[in-house]
This record gives C-alpha cells, structure tokens and sequence, in this order.
C-alpha cells in the first residue's frame, strides 16, 4: 500500500474515532440534561402537592401525562440514536483499521459493560419518568 493511501486512511480512522468520542460526549450530555430535568419535575411536583389543595382536572392531568411522555420517548429515542450511530461509526473504523493493517482481526467494539451501562442508566431515566407520571397522577 502506498503511503499517500496509508495517510489517508489514517486520517478517516482519525476522524471516525473523534466522531465516536463526540456521540459518547452528547448522550453523556443528552443523559445529566434529562436526569436534571425529571428532578427538578419531581421537585416541582412534590412541591405542588403540599400547596395544591383542590382538584387537578382531568384534562390538565393527562396534558401533563402527554407531554412528558412524548418528552421521554423523544429522550429515549435520541438516546438510541446516539449510541446506534457509534456502533455504526465503530463498525467503519474498524473496516478502515482493517486496510491499514490486514492483521486487525476484529472490530474495537464497545465492551460489554458499556452495553449493559447504557440499557442501565436509560432505565433509571425511565424510571424517574415513571415516578414523575405517578405524582402527576396523585395531584388529582
């Protein structure tokens, strides 16, 4: 392979790399964001609880339900957005790693852990989700 090639590919794998760290860098922001967010909901809405002696009405309830059900679909699928775009740009570097070097035998996959870290920290902003519906519920 000729070095002006070799360069090349270097640089994409360079730029591929970068790209990943980006994606990982905005679905860390993307997850203190909405953690920081359903918290300060929470707290919002427990501090309405002591205050609010009447009735909620129905509608505002589940106006209430909607929109923070939209905004946790719309989080989650972000989220998954991000993380299935790094796993695609892993893939491609990979490849070109795989030209530079016919040795490479496999892919810098995220490991395992990393894996099972996302579905975990996902499913506790699924979770406050939750107990944020069930105060919304109780405000009635």
């Amino acid at each position: 392979m000729d070095e002006h090639r070799r360069q090349l590919l270097q640089w994409l794998s360079d730029q591929y790399f970068e790209e990943i760290s980006t994606l990982q860098a905005n679905e860390d922001h993307l997850f203190t964001w909405s953690v920081s967010t359903l918290m300060a909901s929470l707290g919002a809405l427990t501090g309405l609880r002591g205050i609010a002696d009447g009735h909620w009405s129905v509608i505002w309830r589940l106006l209430l339900w909607g929109g923070l059900i939209a905004a946790l679909l719309a989080i989650l699928f972000m989220a998954y957005l991000l993380n299935s775009r790094a796993e695609q740009h892993r893939r491609d570097a990979a490849q070109v790693l795989a030209q530079i070097d016919p040795l490479l035998e496999q892919a810098p996959r995220a490991r395992p852990g990393d894996v099972l870290l996302f579905y975990v920290r996902w499913g506790v902003v699924l979770a406050i989700g939750i107990v944020v519906l069930m105060l919304i519920y109780l405000l009635g």
